[in-house]
């Protein structure tokens, strides 16, 4: 029905221009002349005039209406009134910044993405630009050759070419604009960035998502209308002024009022006006002369814009509400601002801007309508955890790249393999998409939560139930059977030391220079402690008959392998809980090393760890922030019991050399998350070492 209305509405506008036309012919051809007093122009030229201006501008809200109303249903009429309001802070500011309150105010009132509207915006003037530098290369081409011509032609092709690089680089993901943003935003608290990045996210999926091949035409056709309205409403303005001069002068003086308005030199910009209409409408002398004509056309394009700018202004603004949509449909629909949704894709943005493959991936999916991404989670590794819209219902969604396909596939084996233990998350299926990316749908448990938030708002009592409840699931059901390794568990554990420990902290040195440096030195002072430095702390481990002697008692049995408090997953209601994300890459398959990833997180603190925004070093010294809270305090004595109960005391002296393995494993992870951060996460995998090593005496081999 809409759409019939702007039909019905453009086809008027165009019958009106064209009566208007012949009436003009139909004068001039019969040699009528009229008596021109100031009175009569403004009656009955000017009133014309702003008539056609305000038909130019309501088209110009119909075609943006066309492309805001794929985000969201919109009426032209509110889309109208931004723009009224954003012409009157145009003429008041420098730089047209009105189209910032304009994006404003049409995203508060009907509640979308303001930067997906002042992308549209920015897409809209850069059409509008391209239309001037055609009128001013045809008027140059003709022989209007002036000095402000050529400034303004050249002035507005450079702004148009900026327009373009900065469009078009932004809608392909550009990876230079991306890291640009993350290094800009990344100078803020995390609650700017984060609402920074979305904005920029938002103008991205936007310009890929709204501005599209197939919207062009009708688009285009009614800019190409608008336009007409506009030139005939200054040129009718023209002919009631100048009558006796050539139409050729008459048409010249009519774009030449474009030009005069198009450079964002200031309030009102008038002095600006006058010497761009002035040099290029080359008019020569008349009754009222050119000064006289380029203040009339300056009074057409400002004073009727400005007057409703203000009443529109000083009205209340009516926000749409949408009953129907709730928190679900806001996040399915990423433009919708019916509420704050930036909180739920912060590590997505992060990762996203720093110019991963897999999130480019994702936002080409989504685009795609493969699935929609409602949240993301937190991650340490090549893969991406998600709670996506699929096949109309929640589920979570584990995406890789193919060149990491074969360790998600493995976690995929282990979950379906483990499908009939009630504490083990359920998988869907897996997908492999255009040999792009590789993907895992697991079941969505929605009344589950993390087990880190149950444990900051539930007693210590209720955490310690659910704690010893993981432990006897994973002891009882998960680690069957048990049986001592029967192979050169020596071999195996030096093997284990130079992949998993050497290893990856070799390879975390050559992609971070802070670990590189600290390398460099024979003892470290972490936070104020003195430590031996990794390779000395290794050498003397290897050197320990006792220490080796512990790690070489070896227990193999299945196990979870990731067995942090990140991986868990509780309902508060009923005291049960979930394990989630296994990992089968472990040369040692010991129940130890899943304890040792409960002490990663309540002894060592790696979840608060893992939000460090930045360390400080110094030569061999290095200082960082580090907390762990009462609850996880109270949790670590709780696990240390069990152990203690229910391992020797030399495995349970080998917990924390794990403990510290661990550490180094995600140190590669670390480097390419937060390269700021890794070295603190060397240094406590380093403290871990030391604390290991010091449980023994100093008896060398």
């Amino acid at each position: 029905m809409r759409a019939l209305r702007d039909k019905r509405f453009i086809f008027v506008a165009i019958a009106c221009f064209g009566i208007l036309l012949l009436a003009f012919q139909l004068l001039n051809t019969r040699g009528i002349t009229l008596r021109i007093t100031t009175l009569h122009i403004l009656l009955t030229y000017g009133l014309s005039a702003i008539a056609l201006q305000m038909i130019g501008h309501w088209l110009r809200a119909v075609k943006h209406r066309y492309l805001l109303e794929q985000i969201r249903p919109i009426h032209t009429r509110e889309v109208f009134k931004g723009q009224m309001i954003g012409l009157l802070f145009n003429t008041v500011l420098p730089f047209r910044l009105g189209e910032l309150v304009r994006a404003h105010y049409i995203g508060k009132g009907v509640l979308i993405s303001r930067s997906a509207v002042f992308a549209t915006i920015l897409f809209e003037r850069l059409l509008d630009t391209f239309v001037l530098v055609l009128i001013g290369i045809l008027l140059l081409v003709q022989g209007t050759l002036t000095t402000s011509l050529d400034f303004a032609v050249s002035l507005l092709s450079l702004g148009a070419i900026t327009l373009v690089v900065l469009l078009w680089s932004a809608r392909s993901q550009q990876t230079w604009i991306l890291q640009a943003i993350s290094r800009i935003s990344a100078q803020f608290n995390l609650q700017l960035r984060d609402r920074m990045r979305m904005m920029c996210w938002s103008a991205i999926y936007c310009l890929k998502n709204v501005i599209t091949m197939r919207r062009m035409p009708r688009y285009l056709l009614l800019t190409g209308l608008m336009w007409i309205c506009y030139i005939a409403s200054a040129y009718v303005l023209v002919v009631g002024i100048l009558p006796s001069v050539s139409l050729t002068k008459q048409l010249t003086a009519s774009v030449a009022a474009y030009f005069g308005v198009s450079l964002p030199s200031g309030p009102a910009y008038i002095g600006t006006f006058r010497t761009l209409f002035t040099n290029i409408s080359t008019i020569p002398g008349n009754v009222l002369g050119t000064t006289h004509t380029a203040f009339a056309l300056w009074l057409l394009l400002i004073v009727p814009t400005t007057i409703l700018g203000l009443c529109f202004l000083f009205l209340k603004q009516r926000i749409y509400t949408h009953d129907s949509d709730d928190s679900l449909s806001a996040l399915r629909n990423k433009l919708y601002r019916d509420s704050d949704i930036t909180p739920e894709f912060s590590h997505f943005l992060d990762a996203y801007f720093r110019g991963d493959r897999i999130n480019r991936i994702l936002t080409a999916e989504e685009l795609a309508s493969n699935f929609q991404v409602l949240k993301t989670f937190k991650g340490g590794s090549n893969a991406s955890t998600l709670l996506v819209w699929q096949d109309e219902r929640m589920i979570v969604k584990k995406v890789t790249l193919k060149q990491y396909e074969e360790k998600l596939r493995a976690q995929y084996l282990w979950l379906e393999k483990y499908q009939k233990l009630p504490k083990v998350s359920h998988v869907i299926g897996e997908h492999r998409r255009n040999k792009d990316y590789y993907a895992i749908d697991i079941e969505y448990h929605d009344t589950y939560v993390p087990f880190f938030d149950v444990i900051h708002s539930s007693s210590n009592r209720h955490n310690k139930e659910i704690l010893q409840a993981v432990c006897s699931f994973v002891d009882k059901r998960l680690h069957k059977p048990k049986r001592p390794l029967a192979k050169n568990t020596k071999r195996l554990v030096k093997s284990y030391i130079r992949t998993k420990a050497i290893g990856k902290v070799t390879d975390a040195a050559s992609a971070s220079l802070s670990i590189s440096h600290l390398l460099t030195y024979d003892t470290l002072i972490v936070n104020g402690r003195t430590i031996k430095n990794f390779q000395s702390v290794i050498d003397d481990i290897m050197k320990n008959k006792q220490a080796m002697s512990d790690l070489t008692d070896i227990v193999e049995c299945p196990i979870h392998g990731d067995l942090t408090i990140d991986n868990l997953i509780v309902d508060p209601t009923k005291n049960d809980f979930v394990i989630l994300d296994p990992n089968n890459e472990n040369a040692i398959s010991d129940p130890i090393v899943d304890y040792a990833k409960l002490m990663q997180s309540l002894h060592s603190g790696y979840e608060f760890l893992y939000y460090l925004r930045n360390c400080t070093i110094k030569g061999d010294t290095i200082n960082f922030e580090e907390r762990r809270s009462v609850q996880y305090n109270v949790l670590y004595r709780e696990l240390n019991r069990y152990l203690e109960a229910n391992l020797s005391p030399g495995r349970r002296r080998a917990v924390v050399f794990h403990e510290a393995i661990h550490y180094c494993r995600m140190l590669t992870y670390r480097t390419s998350i937060n390269p700021g951060t890794a070295a603190a996460f060397y240094c406590v995998a380093v403290r871990l070492f030391n604390d290991f090593l010091e449980q023994y005496d100093d008896t060398e081999e």
